[in-house]
């Protein structure tokens, strides 16, 4: 089963930005595709059986704010 995370993040400010957040949270168990956007402030994971709060911690640990 297929399902989705959006996060909105503070913090990004471009593409450097949406890159470091994709490749950290593509390395993760079931995610199919990542997609942050700086400028909304959002971050999009599709994939199967996907860990919310594991990938939320993922890019806390990078020093962007997640808003729940």
């Amino acid at each position: 089963m297929e399902n989705e995370v959006l996060l909105y993040v503070e913090g990004m400010r471009g593409q450097e930005c949406e890159n470091k957040i994709v490749a950290e949270i593509t390395q993760m168990p079931g995610v199919e595709l990542v997609q942050a956007n700086a400028r909304q402030g959002t971050v999009s994971v599709t994939g199967g059986d996907l860990d919310q709060r594991g990938i939320v911690d993922a890019v806390e640990a990078l020093g962007y704010l997640t808003l729940h």
